[in-house]
Formats: structure tokens, sequence, C-alpha cells
């Protein structure tokens, strides 16, 4: 029995050291847990292989799964101690990853904030290969129907790759990022923008060019034509006009789904009555 006792130690050291090393590289490497915190109104999660089911408070993520909010409804989540992802109405994120290095989703439309202290596990959010990540910071990302992200830093400084050109944002800033054309940063603002340039005087033209300014890529309809800003704001659109008084509506809408309108009309001036002319001839008749 003695002589088992050093050969039963060494197995039992071995299988300790075995057993740490699993901890450290399977058990750690999970990282935080993503767990809904709070959940209103429809909230469900799509899962490989799985139909769609309701996703209430206490429901983990898992990497993949896919997290939808209807209309109405909000999904807080926690993102690892000291962090929290809220979901807004009408969005869908998708779970990335989770290791030990922090949380990573996909926006694939819709609204999210986000809180993340110091020493929490990052947080990264992207969408179509631009992505933003937060280390200790609070932010806001939008991706609207045609892809266009806006990110918001409400405090610290946000870390941006697959953008050209910008690879920080600082708070109080706005990145505008459309699905096609150049970045525009801009002071955050809670009201969105909208300056119509109204013409001021009657014209006899059958079409009239409509200028303005509101937030760079906002998309902005003018009557029944729906154009894009660019990226310093401005937009212009051609209306047709009939004669008289032409009523028109503005309205505007950014990724984070601020809006704003504005109403006015265009005089276009009537065609001149057609006269009509009669000769006489004076005397007799006309002379010969």
């Amino acid at each position: 029995m003695k002589r088992l006792l050093p050969v039963l130690s060494a197995a039992a050291a071995v299988l300790l050291i075995g057993w740490v090393g699993w901890v450290l590289l399977f058990g750690g490497a999970r990282g935080p847990r993503v767990v809904v915190l709070e959940q209103q109104g429809p909230v469900t999660a799509v899962r490989a292989g799985a139909p769609e089911a309701p996703a209430g408070a206490g429901a983990t993520l898992d990497p993949l799964d896919l997290l939808q909010v209807g209309p109405g409804g909000v999904a807080v989540l926690s993102v690892g101690e000291g962090g929290t992802l809220r979901v807004e109405a009408d969005s869908s994120v998708r779970l990335l990853s989770v290791d030990a290095e922090g949380v990573r989703v996909e926006l694939e439309g819709g609204r999210v904030q986000a809180t993340v202290r110091a020493g929490a596990p990052s947080l990264g959010v992207s969408s179509r290969g631009r992505a933003v990540t937060a280390t200790d910071a609070e932010l806001r990302v939008a991706v609207d129907a045609t892809g266009a992200m806006g990110v918001v830093a409400d405090r610290g400084e946000l870390q941006i790759s697959g953008v050209d050109g910008v690879t920080a944002l600082r708070a109080g800033r706005e990145l505008i990022l459309p699905a096609r054309g150049a970045p525009a940063e801009a002071a955050a603002v809670e009201e969105l923008l909208l300056d119509v340039h109204w013409p001021v005087a009657t014209t006899r033209a059958e079409v009239a060019l409509l200028q303005g300014e509101t937030r760079p890529h906002a998309r902005v309809r003018v009557g029944a034509v729906e154009v894009l800003a660019d990226a310093e704001g401005h937009f212009e659109a051609r209306i047709e006009l009939q004669p008289g008084a032409n009523p028109v509506q503005v309205s505007a809408r950014d990724a984070f789904g601020r809006t704003s309108s504005a109403d006015g009309e265009v005089l276009r001036a009537a065609a001149p009555p057609l006269g009509r002319a009669e000769v006489v001839w004076g005397g007799a008749g006309p002379p010969r």
C-alpha cells in the first residue's frame, strides 16, 4: 500500500493540474454571460436549428442567437458585470461572440443604447463591417432601412473600425455612416435640424428647385420626392408646379428615427390670358 501512495499522489496531482488547465482554457474563455435583465412587449429569440421563442427576463443568449424586439417592446441585456445593452423597439441584434475580452453583437436593424463601466468587459456593436467598441463609455447606435449607421458617444471615447479615416469618436460627438458615401461627424443633438429655403418670389416655371439643410445623410421627402442629404446636410429636390399656390410638405428622418417637418408653398403665376384683336378700318372701307 505504501508503494501505491506515491503513484496515487502523482495521479491526483495530474488530475488536479488537468482540471485547473481545463478551467483556465475553456471555463474562463466563456467570458461574461449575456442575460435578459428586463423585457417589455414582444421580445423573441431565434436560436440555430430551433423555432422562434419568447425571451423573457432571465433568458440567456448564446453566440449566433438573434434577439428580436417588436413594436412597442424593449429588452435590456447584461453584457458582463458593469455593462448593459438596451435594445429598442423594432430592432434585431445577433450575438456574435462572448469571450474573456468582451461581447460582440451585430445590429441588423433598429437602435440600441449601451453602458460599459470601467473594468467591465468591452462591448462591440457592428453593422456591415463597420464597428464601434466601448470599454468605459455610454453610447447609442442605430441602423436604418437603407443600411445607414449612426453612432453617438454620450460618455467616454469610442473606438471605430471599418471606416476610412475614422478610428475614434469622443464624447458629445455623432458619427453618421451612410450605406454609400463618405462618413460625416458632427456635434451630437437631440432634435433633427430642418431648414427649408422657401422661394419668396412667384415663378412662371413648371418645375421648382427646393433646397435646404438637415443632418448629414438624413432622408428627406419633399412632397412625393425622396432625396438623401449630402455629407454636409444639404439637400435639393425638383417639384412640379400647378398654376397658383402649391402647398409642399417637407420631412426629414435620420438613422436614429428622429424626425422633423415643415410646411410651405410655392407660387406659380397663372398663364396670361389669350387676347382677341380686331382691326377696324376707317372710312367707307379698306383702301384699294
